[in-house]
C-alpha cells in the first residue's frame, strides 16, 4: 500500500496584531517575522499517515508513506521532522518564490507529475489551507488523476483485508465506508489534530536521511503569470430600516405592490 500525505507550511497569524496587518498592493501582509506551523488540516493528514502505517504494520501489510509539500527553504524543518518520524520519503516541490494564493492548478500540477511518476493507493490532502482558502486543490487533482474523491474525511484505519475504513462528515450525518480502490481523501475536522513529536534518538537516527527537492513542472501553452493587484468585491445589498408599527403598515404595503406588478 503506497500513502501519500500532501502538507501546507503557513505563517502562524495568532502571532500577529491588529496593526501588523498591513497589506501592500497585491493584498499581501509580511509575515516574514511570524514562526511557521502545519496547516491544521495537513497536519491531521500527516498524523493520519503514520496511524495508517502503524496499523498496516501490525496486519502486516507493507505500507509506504510518503510526505510532499509545494513550498520554499521554510520547510525543511518538517521535512527533517517527518523523516525523523519514519515517512519513507520527504519530498519538496521548489514553490520559486510564487504566489500560490489563487493557483490551485499549480500546486495541482506539481503533485499530478509526481503521482503519475510514483503511482499512489491513497492521497491525504487538507480541505483547504491558508492563504488562499481556496478548497480546490482536492477536487481538481481528484479530476485529474481521475480517482475517487471523499470530502470532509474526520476518521480512517485500516481494515484487516487492506482495505480503508473512512469516516466523513456530511450536512445529514456521519458515514463510515469501506475502499479498496486508489482515492482522494480530503481531511476535515478530524478526530485527531495534533502530529506527534519525534524522539531526540528517532532525530538523531534519521539524520543522514535526505529530502528529495524538485523543480515545479511547467504548465504547457500557459506562461508564468504574476498577481499585480487585488480589490474586494463589493457584495453589500441595498436596503432599509423599519421601525414598530409605521415601519410593519409600510412594509405591509410594499409587499402588497409586489404582488400586484
Amino acid at each position: 500500500m503506497k500513502i501519500l500525505v500532501t502538507f501546507k507550511v503557513i505563517p502562524d497569524l495568532d502571532q500577529m496584531s491588529a496593526g501588523d496587518y498591513c497589506a501592500d498592493e497585491r493584498m499581501m501582509v509580511d509575515t516574514s517575522f511570524v514562526r511557521t506551523i502545519l496547516n491544521c488540516f495537513d497536519e491531521s493528514g500527516l498524523e493520519f499517515g503514520l496511524r495508517l502505517s502503524d496499523e498496516a504494520e501490525s496486519l502486516n501489510l507493507v505500507v509506504e508513506t510518503t510526505a510532499l509539500t509545494v513550498a520554499e527553504k521554510q520547510a525543511e524543518l518538517y521535512l527533517k521532522t517527518l523523516a525523523a518520524l519514519k515517512y519513507s520519503h520527504t519530498v519538496c516541490v521548489n514553490a520559486e518564490g510564487r504566489d500560490l494564493r489563487f493557483e490551485p492548478e499549480s500546486v495541482v500540477e506539481s503533485v499530478y507529475k509526481y503521482c503519475k511518476e510514483h503511482p499512489q493507493d491513497y492521497i491525504i490532502m487538507g480541505n483547504q489551507a491558508a492563504p488562499g482558502n481556496n478548497g480546490l486543490t482536492p477536487k481538481i487533482l481528484a479530476e485529474k488523476l481521475g480517482v475517487l474523491l471523499l470530502e470532509n474525511v474526520i476518521d480512517l484505519h485500516v481494515k484487516e483485508d487492506g482495505e480503508l475504513e473512512v469516516t466523513t462528515e456530511e450536512e445529514d450525518g456521519v458515514y463510515v465506508q469501506e475502499i479498496s480502490v486508489p482515492a482522494i481523501l480530503s481531511i476535515g475536522n478530524a478526530v485527531i489534530s495534533k502530529l506527534r513529536v519525534p524522539t531526540l534518538k528517532a532525530r538523531m537516527a534519521s539524520k543522514e536521511k535526505e529530502s528529495e527537492f524538485l523543480e515545479m513542472p511547467g504548465r504547457s501553452g500557459q506562461k508564468k503569470k504574476t498577481l499585480a493587484s487585488l480589490r474586494y468585491v463589493n457584495r453589500e445589498r441595498a436596503g432599509e430600516i423599519l421601525e414598530g408599527e409605521e415601519g410593519l403598515r409600510i412594509f405591509a404595503e410594499k409587499y402588497e405592490k409586489s404582488k400586484r406588478e
